[in-house]
């Protein structure tokens, strides 16, 4: 009698039982930059592959060649469902989109941009629109013009202070923005204390004073420096997991407000608890809106590109005639 463990009392082993079950995903995603993807075949672009996704110019046509500032990269991901198969996409790009920023010299960002996911057989498909907003003015007043007289008739506050922190409100990108801060606060440390090796302690001490405790732990890392956020940064560590829970901007930004109102000029007149610090003149893309959606007209007609060409861009709605947005109940399973 066969006694064999694989077939005596049930059915034989078989690896493919045990395989998780996946689904097939064709994930399009705006990307924006001024760089005209210039790869063609004769008088057609065609774009090109990398690490399975296409990229590829948005439009191009003889009259008017490479017409406005985005790329489309599109792929298939096969995933159990449709939130890891945009991690898998998203990955990709971030592994890519970056080489693409320093070869052709240009900015290009994917992280805020619309992007759509359509399952394999559904009628359904997941989109995640973004838009433009431009940050509202902050009234300069009397408080403003007050603290304004006072730093500018101070000497204990050096000239790169100021400087650095220009440049960083300036900035848009936040890795960037955290760097600049770092140099605008050593540049108070070092007018204070000055560089000499023995007054490392007390250069902490002084940091500290200014951006307490918890954020001199998270920065510099005292008797750890290689794990200071600081350290890593300029050493060639980019941000990893830990460093994204909090926005360390703003946080460092509130701290260092705080410490010229209450140890410079000794009065309360910058207003410290501004919603969205470090406002700028560009626009910046925030996530609007987000689900499932469905066109009226059959599957086949959605695309990313024909659902943002149908975009009412006075309300930010898409085309109701056309679309309609689904119940998140059916994201389960999607």
């Amino acid at each position: 009698m066969d006694t064999d463990h694989k077939t005596f009392g049930f059915r034989a082993y078989d690896p493919s039982r045990m395989a998780i079950k996946k689904n097939s995903y064709r994930i399009e995603w705006q990307i924006e930059t001024i760089s005209k993807n210039a790869i063609l075949k004769g008088d057609k672009s065609i774009g090109f592959d990398l690490d399975g996704i296409h990229f590829e110019h948005w439009d191009f046509n003889l009259n008017d060649a490479w017409v406005g500032n985005r790329w489309i990269a599109t792929s298939n991901i096969e995933e159990q469902n449709f939130k890891k198969a945009v991690n898998v996409f998203y990955h990709k790009l971030g592994g890519i989109i970056p080489i693409i920023s320093f070869v052709s010299q240009c900015y290009v960002d994917f992280v805020n941009q619309p992007y759509l996911v359509i399952k394999k057989e559904a009628d359904l498909a997941y989109f995640r629109n973004t838009n433009e907003r431009r940050d509202s003015g902050l009234m300069f007043c009397e408080k403003e013009l007050k603290a304004l007289e006072l730093l500018f008739a101070k000497k204990s506050v050096p000239e790169e202070f100021f400087l650095y922190w220009n440049d960083a409100v300036n900035t848009i990108g936040y890795s960037a923005k955290l760097l600049i801060m770092f140099s605008a606060l050593e540049a108070l440390v070092k007018h204070k204390m000055g560089t000499s090796w023995s007054q490392s302690n007390l250069r902490n001490d002084y940091r500290e004073k200014i951006i307490g405790k918890k954020l001199l732990e998270i920065f510099y890392a005292p008797g750890h420096p290689n794990d200071g956020l600081r350290n890593r940064l300029n050493h060639g560590e980019y941000l990893s997991g830990k460093d994204i829970d909090k926005n360390y901007v703003h946080l460092m930004h509130k701290k260092i407000l705080r410490y010229f109102n209450n140890k410079v000029i000794k009065k309360n007149l910058i207003t410290v608890d501004i919603k969205n610090p470090q406002r700028h003149i560009l626009p910046r893309k925030r996530s609007e809106s987000k689900g499932l959606i469905k066109c009226k007209l059959g599957p086949d007609c959605i695309t990313l590109k024909e659902l943002l060409a149908s975009i009412d861009q006075k309300n930010n709605l898409l085309d109701q005639k056309k679309y309609e947005y689904v119940s998140s109940s059916f994201l389960k399973g999607y």
